[in-house]
């Protein structure tokens, strides 16, 4: 095996990984680095005495190396979909270097640094050269720059870099610890952490980021947290650990599997520190075990073979307190400071990880397309709900055993209903985990999909096919109200049809329009209930209830305090449900056409590849492909509206942003918030191109909307999000 991190060899040409803000619920959420700093919620970020430890023995050069040599550091590639868990003074070292290296010609101009000039350590390429190099008097002693343009030794800017990364790995370990003591749940799905280029080049402001995981690289979060490991994002960072003597399939660590490697030297380490590799099976952490199901060498057993099948080398990570349901076998492959290991998903021993409680086997005679997709799970009786899910039929009970929690009706506290399967299937992609189905009343015909998203007990139903409008939508969340006792507000999740030229709005197909009051208005419109005044006026009589007012206060949240809101709050929802439903990418703004309200769509075509080019309004194209999220009134009825006059007259009239047909049944009924994503512009030319996009952009903002809402605990007392200030 030969590490690179640090080395004088490795691939310094890492890029940002172009990831969004970590934002809302999020453990990072409320911190930046500025100017050295670590902010948290603006404030300057004390290590209080009881978590400050032995910090003040950091004063020397020498004591902070040590230090950070026993932390970790998960090197993310996003751009790959792998990653590498190395020792903090690896990660330093590479840190450093990668700043020397990606000078700006400018000030390369003015930098004496060769990277030749490092002496490397007695051996290198391997998970302790790095501290070898770090200590090296010679290479602290190299000239960076002259004494007036910057850190005039190497060991300066290792300095500069230690002192962000120290606050980074401080700040970590004091929330992961918070978290771990409380009662807040993270999903697993979300990877917290900074930009590697950023830190690197010493961007000021620096934001925490967020990725969001596949299903299958959930496995090893749980370990990277239990050691308060800080992960920094990056796009190519090359091949960090390179076996040696490996068959093609394994001589680099394979791209798009979510697998996390890691030396057996820091293995050994973590171990030392945290668990015990005496143990049957191995404890590499109190809370993590390292199951070995057989006695593998850890080799592939293809001998080379260009036709052979390839062993899957994948090791497997589960939570100690699963040790007395496994069968223990002797540790085969693992040998103390030797090699490297890879941690992910096993191919024949096959373990599924929701984004809490403990991960599940695959049962026998199990649909396996009910396992691709934990993020939504069949839970009702109904072959149609079934289907219309897109899961195949399952011929005994035993998939309830998929799913660990069992929650009672009361534990439910938000209701989402929706109007289309392909709404419902993006909601269900952003669940963080599944729970067992809960019986309903004989007397509710409604089908329920049961999760957790962002630590709220969530209770999901779709209208039956075929059924749309007010009464449907109403009669669908009076059963839901009853059924479900617990639940404190509703939203309606689904597409709507935009008017673009209300109050000149900007509004494009894919943005998202919330049901939010606007000076006497409540958020929501009867459209077609209307008084017929002398002389055949027609006037809108009345206004639908306004959204409860916790939510209206998460959305002054969202809309107003802010400083810096994220470019792109809603990508990694969008991403996470792209990896679960087929079809919900992004359309292309080449692919939003908006035709002269005096132009009508042609008979019996079902796209507008017919309608004349030169009828389509020309809109300057948006610097960004990110939906844009509108807040003000929708108006509802029971009629498809696909008329762009009366679109543009209600609209004038009203400040009408969106039309749909469910909300006036449901806004009066319980109270409620409705969230359309745009797939239309309300007029002749409607069509389902936009449709499944639309629907996503929707169920992303429902997520980020409960991201930022407390959730209520089993005293009925709301717990905020966490925001620590040391």
């Amino acid at each position: 095996m030969e590490f690179y991190a640090g080395s004088r060899d490795a691939c310094y040409e890492a890029k940002s990984a172009g990831l969004p803000k970590a934002s809302g619920g999020c453990l990072l959420a409320n911190a930046s680095l500025r100017e050295g700093q670590l902010l948290v919620g603006g404030h300057p970020f004390v290590i209080g005495k009881k978590d400050s430890g032995n910090r003040s023995s950091r004063d020397y050069y020498s004591h902070k190396l040590a230090w950070v040599s026993e932390k970790f550091v998960v090197l993310w590639d996003e751009k790959d979909k792998r990653g590498w868990l190395v020792n903090g003074a690896s990660a330093l070292l590479h840190i450093v270097m990668t700043s020397l290296e990606q000078l700006s010609p400018a000030f390369k101009s003015i930098c004496l640094f060769d990277p030749a000039s490092i002496q490397e350590g007695k051996h290198p390429h391997q998970p302790d050269s790095a501290t070898e190099v770090l200590l090296n008097i010679n290479n602290r002693q190299l000239r960076i720059y002259r004494e007036d343009d910057g850190p005039p030794r190497f060991q300066g800017q290792v300095e500069i870099c230690y002192n962000m990364l120290e606050k980074m790995i401080e700040y970590q370990l004091i929330v992961l610890e918070r978290v771990r003591n409380s009662r807040i749940i993270v999903p697993r799905a979300h990877l917290e952490g900074w930009d590697f280029r950023h830190l690197a080049q010493r961007f000021d402001p620096i934001y925490p980021r967020l990725a969001v995981l596949d299903t299958n690289g959930k496995s090893w979060v749980d370990f990277t947290r239990s050691i308060h490991a800080v992960t920094l994002f990056g796009r190519g960072f090359g091949e960090i650990i390179r076996p040696t003597g490996a068959c093609s399939a394994w001589a680099t660590l394979p791209c798009g599997k979510y697998y996390l490697a890691a030396c057996a030297a820091d293995l050994q380490k973590i171990m030392d520190g945290h668990g015990g590799q005496y143990s049957t099976p191995l404890r590499l952490t109190d809370d993590d075990i390292w199951y070995i199901p057989d006695k593998s060498t850890g080799q592939c057993l293809c001998k080379d073979k260009t036709d052979a099948t390839h062993s899957d080398l994948a090791q497997i990570l589960l939570p100690s307190d699963m040790c007395k349901n496994l069968s223990l076998n002797p540790s085969g492959c693992y040998q103390t400071d030797r090699g490297a290991f890879i941690f992910g998903f096993n191919e024949i021993h096959q373990w599924f990880w929701n984004d809490t409680g403990n991960p599940f086997r695959k049962m026998a005679g199990e649909s396996s397309d009910l396992l691709l997709n934990p993020g939504i799970s069949y839970m009702s009786d109904s072959s149609v709900f079934r289907e219309s899910l897109g899961i195949e039929e399952v011929r005994d009970a035993s998939y309830l055993r998929l799913v660990p929690q069992q929650m009672s009706s009361d534990n439910y506290t938000v209701g989402i209903i929706c109007a289309l399967t392909i709404e419902l299937k993006a909601v269900g992609a952003l669940f963080d985990s599944t729970h067992a189905y809960v019986p309903s009343p004989d007397h509710d015909p409604n089908d329920y999909v049961f999760g957790s998203i962002c630590g709220h007990n969530v209770v999901a139903s779709c209208l039956p096919d075929g059924d749309y409008g007010t009464t449907s939508a109403a009669l669908a969340a009076g059963h839901m109200c009853r059924s479900f006792n617990g639940v404190e507000f509703y939203l309606l999740v689904g597409v709507g049809g935009g008017a673009p030229h209300t109050n000149k709005q900007d509004i494009r197909l894919g943005d998202v329009v919330v049901s939010t009051p606007k000076g006497s208005k409540t958020g929501g419109i009867p459209y077609d209930t209307v008084k017929t005044l002398q002389g055949g006026v027609h006037i809108i009589n009345g206004y639908l209830s306004p959204p409860p007012y916790r939510l209206r206060s998460v959305l002054r949240l969202l809309l107003k305090s802010d400083p810096n809101p994220p470019k792109a709050p809603l990508q990694p929802y969008l991403d996470q449900i792209a990896q679960s439903v087929d079809g919900c990418g992004y359309p292309g703004q080449e692919n939003d056409q908006l035709f002269d309200s005096d132009y009508s769509h042609l008979a019996e075509a079902e796209t507008c590849d017919s309608c004349d080019p030169q009828k389509c309004i020309q809109r300057t194209l948006r610097p960004s492909t990110q939906p844009r999220i509108h807040y003000g009134l929708i108006a509802s009825g029971n009629q498809v509206m696909k008329d762009s006059k009366t679109r543009d007259r209600l609209g004038e009239e009203q400040d009408i942003l969106c039309f749909e047909m469910e909300a006036a049944g449901i806004m009066n009924t319980v109270p409620a918030l409705v969230i359309r994503g745009i797939c239309d512009y309300s007029d002749s030319h409607k069509n389902k191109g936009w449709q499944k996009y639309a629907a996503a952009t929707a169920a992303a903002f429902m997520k980020l909307l409960l991201s930022n809402v407390p959730v209520s605990n089993d005293r009925g007392q709301r717990q905020q999000a966490p925001m620590f200030s040391g």
